[in-house]
């Protein structure tokens, strides 16, 4: 019994120095004398530059040509400052494609010229979820993420997703 322990002991004592970086004693010189020689150490390797960081920029699915009129039509019916019947169409717009960003952003833009930066977040977060792999939906995610904050008096947050914007244009 007392034998496992010392055994115990010393294999925790062998952990314990290799994970704080301790170094095992040279072997003795005779023991040295038999050891292969030792491979010449190298020069470090020379200091790299860093990587730039690449942005992902994947495709989007393509939207269904019924999803791309009522896109459309929704951006019409802003521009004619039809708030509710826009928000009524993106909506419609969301039921058929619920997977792909731009509706999700088409309603964003509509809550936010609602006044209602709250639920105008949240439809551009569920668009980063969905297309945050491609820049342009990126970008204009948190564009609309930095307006809503804004809106919402929240400056440092909005700062912060202006530079999140920033980043992808």
């Amino acid at each position: 019994m007392k034998r496992s322990w010392t055994i115990l002991a010393a294999a925790v004592w062998l952990l314990t120095a290799c994970s704080a970086g301790w170094r095992v004693p040279p072997a003795s010189p005779e023991r040295q004398a038999d050891a292969p020689a030792a491979v010449p150490a190298t020069s470090p390797p020379e200091e790299t530059p860093p990587k730039p960081v690449i942005r992902e920029d994947a495709p989007l699915p393509p939207l269904s040509p019924a999803a791309q009129a009522l896109l459309r039509q929704v951006e019409s019916q802003r521009a004619q400052g039809q708030m509710d019947s826009a928000a009524a169409t993106a909506e419609r717009a969301l039921r058929l494609a619920p997977a792909h960003p731009e509706p999700w952003l088409s309603l964003a833009g509509v809550r936010l010229a609602q006044q209602r930066p709250e639920q105008a977040e949240a439809m551009a977060r569920r668009a980063l979820s969905l297309g945050g792999k491609t820049r342009v939906i990126r970008h204009r995610a948190w564009a609309m993420i930095a307006e809503a904050r804004q809106m919402q008096g929240d400056s440092t947050g909005a700062r912060e997703a202006r530079h999140r914007a920033d980043r992808d244009a």
